[in-house]
């Protein structure tokens, strides 16, 4: 078939069309995102550290996505409602920055470190969908000023700054491929099943361990495609029957979460060992230990157990490369491997009865 100059350049207008009303859609999709910045829950143990990390990790969030109100800016809302989150919200609290504010997002998150003394630095963050509470990214990043020495000590970062910056920076990287939809992980789960993790107990010898591991293992969870429950949904059903929020769950709490949120599974544990890398001791690497287990939300049975500890050295291979310095990348590594065999030993002895 032959066309016609006129039916030609029709069919050239069409297509353009079509193209620009796809991208316009696309762009109104993206558009209506509004995210508002929680304050961070601080577990560093220096007051030092929210004033230095937050302004730099929501610089890092503006390149990845500009339509942010900051936690400054949400600052007065908390307050005239008030409102206490610090890392955490509740269902209503997140309506009532909605109707205020016409948020749709929220970005919760944790400082993890913040070591001036062995120039250690790590963010945990995670956005929630505000009707909902349901997280939809996760990310966590720490690094240390040792990460890019080489074997001739160039390439060293000695300002605290600049290493925030580079963790901050690798936290947010692939926050709009997966924002947006476009890189949605399926679960590993044989069946689908949502989990609940309630605050891992604390027996090591530093203060905000368990928080810190809570945070770390949540973003691995998530990037391991298992829908998880917002931890301040769990922390609710806690305070509701003035529980503190531990390893060790009764009953009730078990009951809500699979009654009211459809929670499958729970998964807690407790921190044995966490200790960083110290500068005073050329060659150390970080130490952590930690033991899990999984309880079954419909029976309140535990369905399994997993105990893991490891060294910075674990990953050493020749002329020192692949040692991990950061306590943070070790908790992340190991938190990895313990949910692969969790969820090796759940599919035999949980998604096999179902």
């Amino acid at each position: 078939m032959i066309l016609n100059r006129s039916t030609y350049f029709a069919f050239i207008f069409l297509f353009l069309l079509i193209g620009k009303t796809l991208a316009d859609n696309g762009n109104a999709d993206k558009d209506e995102i509004r995210i508002g910045i929680i304050p961070f829950g601080n577990y560093t143990g220096t007051d030092e550290a929210r004033k230095i990390m937050l302004p730099i990790i929501e610089n890092s969030l503006k390149k990845q996505y500009t339509n942010i109100l900051t936690s400054s800016e949400i600052r007065n809302t908390l307050r005239s409602y008030r409102i206490r989150a610090a890392g955490f919200i509740s269902f209503e609290d997140a309506q009532i920055l909605k109707e205020n504010l016409g948020i749709t997002h929220l970005l919760l998150g944790s400082l993890d470190f913040f070591d001036t003394t062995n120039i250690e630095v790590g963010v945990s963050a995670r956005i929630v969908e505000i009707d909902s509470l349901k997280i939809i990214w996760a990310s966590s990043a720490s690094a240390t000023g040792l990460d890019s020495e080489s074997l001739l000590g160039l390439g060293r970062i000695d300002k605290i700054e600049k290493l925030i910056k580079k963790a901050a920076d690798e936290c947010f990287s692939k926050l709009n491929e997966n924002l947006f939809g476009n890189n949605t992980k399926k679960q590993n789960n044989k069946y689908k099943a949502k989990w609940a993790l309630v605050p891992f107990d604390n027996f090591s010898s530093y203060r905000n361990a368990g928080p810190v591991v809570d945070n770390v293992l949540l973003t691995e969870l998530h990037s391991q495609g298992i829908e998880i429950l917002e931890p301040g949904v769990v922390l609710d059903i806690f305070r509701r029957y003035n529980r503190l929020p531990r390893g060790q769950v009764d009953l009730q709490v078990i009951n809500d979460l699979q009654t009211i949120n459809d929670v499958d599974l729970i998964v807690t544990g407790a921190v044995e060992k966490f200790q960083q890398r110290s500068s005073r001791s050329p060659g150390s690497t970080p130490i952590f230990e930690f033991d899990a287990r999984i309880i079954n939300a419909r029976t309140g049975t535990v369905l399994t157990t997993e105990a893991l500890s490891g060294l910075g050295n674990d990953y050493e291979t020749i002329f020192k490369m692949g040692t991990v310095n950061s306590l943070g990348d070790l908790i992340k590594k190991m938190s990895w491997k313990l949910i692969v065999k969790l969820n090796q030993k759940i599919k035999k002895s949980y998604f096999a009865k179902r």
